[in-house]
């Protein structure tokens, strides 16, 4: 009853409208809020939701275009009047969500959560969010649900947009190149969805979140409003009904598709059959599934659930509050402050046409970014921790994962003629090359080994060099990456043939290192539910259309080649059997001011999850190693588990820093373990 009252009120709600009112476009955006929507909080069910965005751009570049058009054609087009238009919009609601977001943020969140939050509440309140994230993470990461705004980016696309396509239509007209609108605009959509083509095969992380790689999809829409207005007649509109059918089966299949990366010709393809839709619809407002009336409800309210969806689901994941109940619940909620903004801050905000409230409007986001400016500059305000979070500032001050790159290492990789853009991670303790006895090769695994050598091996006089990059396994002839890009995988490829370069220069070298994620290459995949997302880690084989393809032979064969290689250097290697991968965050152990701890009883690992995730890959290693009179292995296992458990802090001290990597004292606590073993070796 409730409900009923609640959708009736939605509906009956009068909003001024700037063309002819169209409510089954409501249902087709009501259609598309609800796959975002279900794909974030359920991704593995509903892996297919993500195109609802790439919708969104279509059905965006078709109303405003044909908005500015009509205006246009009427003489009554204005700049300014346009952009007031939009700033009533789509103001009101992002800034009461970013403003939630400071506040939710400045009681909950740790220093260095809340200095990023403040980071993306600025980015996304000066609409540059997407260019942000092209720095950060790619969509499709594990870490991506700990940015609570991470899906401001296609605001940010359709707004830098919006800034130049009204003037781009304004030359034309003006130009009297109104006579080939359709084809200015067909040139201008096939060129960027070239751009976008482009873009994703060297880089699909970027293309993602690039404007220029997501343009196209915009100017798809707009060529759907020069097309409506051009061929009006009730006969293309029967013709095209005859192929629903046809249309329906090729749009499941493609649905149904399983991705993992950003594909503009699937994606073209999805846009088609809404290119197709929205022409029948808006030209035949009968017989549509798109005219129900829940549909037309969420449409109605789309713009509040997306803005306010994802912010909740990043805080629940952050807080660690993600099993079934916490996520229908964050759903509920979501729904029910989506329901109450666009009643109560949408709707008034968007009647009100004077151009004073826009300014405010305006105002306040510059307010909000100078604000969160201001909380990354003074580091999250740390101050907070004496009042909210007192118990946990000695736990949160040892979360310290290790720097990137220092100057010892970038003189001795001049000395050595290797450009440092090759690693991701570059260190040593001495700048003398032929006091270098140690190396470490590794991922991002790598920094915690040397944090935990640098001080040891600085006071025995013994030099140590760390090269690693992240993602790319460091063994010989070998390159890894994802499987959806081929050229970071060939990148990891040609690096390591420089890399290895090295080992013919340092005369003085006794111990080569390995450190990585070694289950991860093994398998291909992470490990725990918040991995679920990312995608399949392959070797550069992947690529050689091998029909007999086996990511297990082929980590070893190179493994095989790796300690080969060094025997006959007759430099010893140690192979470190990486850490237990926890699957959570250890941040989530730690009480939050009044919230409840979701793993105040079980921070921990079990030891028999660990030791099954290991034993897949471990006798085979252990096979290898036994061949080999340079090789040794060092099992972790014993550093981090006791008993049946596996540990995550060791008085009140952090050993991770997130779900798989160490902490500095993680790293020293590993090394610990084997180096006596190492000094025997080196000193052979």
């Amino acid at each position: 009853m409730v409900l009923t009252k609640i959708l009736k009120n939605i509906l009956n709600t009068k909003i001024p409208h700037s063309i002819d009112y169209n409510p089954y476009l409501d249902g087709l955006r009501g259609l598309s809020v609800i796959l975002v929507v279900l794909f974030h909080f359920f991704p593995d069910i509903f892996s297919f939701g993500f195109v609802g965005v790439d919708i969104f751009f279509l059905l965006s570049g078709y109303l405003i275009t044909t908005i500015i058009i009509n205006k246009i054609e009427k003489k009554t087009f204005s700049f300014k009047e346009f952009y007031r238009n939009r700033a009533r919009r789509l103001f009101p609601a992002l800034i009461v969500v970013l403003v939630f977001a400071l506040i939710l943020g400045f009681f909950f969140l740790y220093p260095s959560e809340y200095k990023d939050l403040a980071k993306h509440i600025k980015s996304s309140a000066l609409y540059y969010e997407n260019f942000r994230l092209i720095n950060e993470i790619s969509y499709w990461d594990k870490d991506a649900f700990l940015k609570p705004l991470l899906h401001i980016w296609s605001l940010s696309v359709e707004e830098q947009f919006y800034l130049f396509w009204p003037i781009t239509l304004i030359i034309i007209y003006i130009s009297r190149l109104k006579k080939f609108l359709f084809e200015m605009i067909l040139f201008l959509f096939i060129l960027t969805f070239i751009i976008s083509l482009t873009l994703t095969f060297n880089n699909p992380e970027v293309a993602f979140f690039h404007t220029l790689s997501r343009t196209w999809e915009l100017l798809y829409g707009a060529l759907l409003a020069v097309v409506v207005k051009k061929y009006n007649s009730i006969t293309y509109v029967q013709n095209l009904k005859k192929y629903i059918p046809l249309i329906f089966v090729i749009s499941i299949i493609i649905l149904l598709y399983k991705q993992s990366m950003y594909n503009p010709v699937k994606i073209f393809i999805i846009l088609s059959i809404t290119f197709v839709w929205i022409f029948i619809l808006v030209r035949e407002r009968k017989d549509s599934i798109l005219g129900n009336k829940i549909l037309i409800f969420f449409g109605l309210i789309s713009y509040s659930l997306y803005l306010w969806h994802y912010l909740i689901l990043g805080f629940l994941h952050i807080f660690g509050y993600t099993n079934i109940f916490f996520l229908l619940l964050g759903l509920f909620i979501s729904f029910i402050f989506s329901i109450l903004t666009f009643k109560f801050i949408e709707v008034p905000f968007r009647k009100r046409k004077d151009y004073k409230t826009a300014i405010i409007l305006l105002l306040t986001l510059i307010i909000i970014a100078l604000i969160s400016q201001q909380i990354y500059v003074k580091q999250g305000l740390s101050n907070r921790l004496g009042i909210l979070l007192k118990n946990e500032k000695f736990i949160l001050e040892k979360f310290q994962f290790g720097q990137r790159f220092d100057k010892n290492c970038t003189d001795i990789l001049k000395a050595l003629g290797l450009d440092a853009k090759l690693f991701g991670y570059c260190r040593a303790n001495t700048t003398d090359i032929s006091n270098i006895k140690v190396v470490i090769l590794g991922d991002s695994h790598s920094i915690a080994i040397y944090e935990g050598l640098e001080d040891k091996l600085s006071n025995e006089n013994i030099g140590v060099l760390l090269l690693g990059r992240d993602g790319c396994l460091p063994y010989i002839n070998t390159g890894t990456g994802s499987f959806s890009n081929k050229k970071s995988v060939l990148e990891c490829l040609d690096k390591n043939e420089e890399t290895y370069k090295v080992f013919d220069k340092i005369k003085n070298l006794k111990v080569v290192i390995l450190a990585s994620r070694i289950a991860y290459y093994y398998t291909g995949y992470g490990y725990g539910d918040s991995e679920k997302k990312e995608s399949k880690i392959v070797f550069s084989e992947y690529f050689y259309n091998n029909p007999t393809y086996n990511q297990k032979a082929i980590f070893l064969k190179h493994l095989q080649e790796t300690f080969s290689y060094f025997q006959k250097k007759k430099i010893y290697t140690f192979l470190i059997i990486e850490n237990p991968e926890l699957g959570f965050s250890p941040k989530v152990c730690l009480k939050r001011f009044i919230l409840p701890n979701p793993r105040e009883k079980s921070c921990y690992l079990p030891k028999e999850e660990y030791v099954k995730r290991r034993k897949i890959y471990l006798d085979e290693i252990k096979r290898l190693v036994k061949e080999y009179k340079y090789a040794y292995i060092i099992d972790s296992k014993d550093v981090f588990c006791k008993n049946d458990l596996c540990i995550i802090y060791e008085n009140k001290i952090p050993l991770y820093y997130d779900d798989d990597h160490l902490t500095i004292y993680g790293g020293k606590k590993l090394v610990n373990h084997f180096f006596e073993e190492l000094l025997k070796v080196i000193d052979k």
